[in-house]
């Protein structure tokens, strides 16, 4: 069955880096990649770009999707059509652990080799972001376990299995649940995934790595995650194209170093 990558761009800056997200993405699985962009706003309900995703099967025409946001690079060779289809939605942990929030240490990138695992790692009460999963919480009513939470800027999802699940989230978003001001569709995307018991493949982190502040990171890096409001020279070399290469984003992180 088919994969295609799908991220989603509107508006600057976010529409260069999602085409460079998705130049990463082709030029490091061989798979091509969608943009939903301003032709395809005209057709979602939702004002707020980053809920777009709750929409992706409605613009690819794949039986699978790749998603990852605009500021998610796919620095290293992988292969995701390789794990899907899948009953599971396959994607990385939240950023629920302090690790990756706000220390940017390397307590989770420890974590980065081995399979796909349905067991989330284990993050101890000391090291979690409780004003984080607070938030999430309380704005959905949600009661799972936060460690079993994903990080919805990069997952893999199969039509007859996830679209439901989208469709859910959807609901929750226009409805009941609404917009979080910080955190967007993703309470709405976990109250729905609890509702339908959605389960869970757990990527290594060093597939889906947050980068909020940090520039020099390790070798093995799948894919960098990088919050753009804590890099705003490296925004503005996207922007003027200085930046337009999995490599250049690797120099920029220092990813080659060891």
């Amino acid at each position: 069955m088919d994969t295609v990558g799908c991220t989603v761009g509107y508006l600057p800056p976010y529409d260069a880096l999602a085409r460079l997200a998705a130049s990463c993405f082709t030029a490091n699985t061989g798979l091509d990649a969608v943009i939903i962009g301003p032709s395809e706003a005209k057709q979602i309900r939702s004002l707020h770009p980053a809920s777009w995703r709750l929409w992706a099967f409605d613009f690819v025409d794949a039986g699978n999707i790749a998603y990852f946001d605009a500021d998610w690079f796919c620095i290293g060779r992988w292969d995701p059509s390789g794990l899907l289809p899948s009953d599971d939605v396959i994607a990385s942990q939240d950023f629920i652990s302090i690790s990756d929030w706000p220390l940017q240490d390397d307590g989770d990138i420890a974590f980065q080799h081995g399979e796909p695992s349905r067991c989330p790692r284990v993050v101890t009460s000391d090291r979690l972001r409780r004003d984080y999963i607070q938030a999430v919480s309380m704005f959905a009513g949600i009661t799972t376990d936060p460690v079993s939470w994903i990080n919805t800027g990069l997952m893999l999802l199969n039509r007859s299995c996830h679209e439901p699940w989208l469709r859910s989230a959807q609901q929750l978003y226009l409805g009941q649940v609404g917009h979080h001001p910080d955190y967007y569709e993703h309470p709405s995307l976990v109250r729905a995934a609890s509702d339908l018991s959605i389960t869970f493949q757990y990527l290594p982190r060093r597939f889906n790595v947050l980068a909020a502040g940090r520039r020099r990171w390790p070798r093995g890096i799948i894919g960098l995650h990088v919050k753009a409001k804590h890099y705003p020279e490296f925004v503005q070399k996207v922007v003027n194209g200085t930046i337009c290469s999995p490599e250049d984003v690797q120099n920029y992180f220092s990813c080659r170093q060891g």
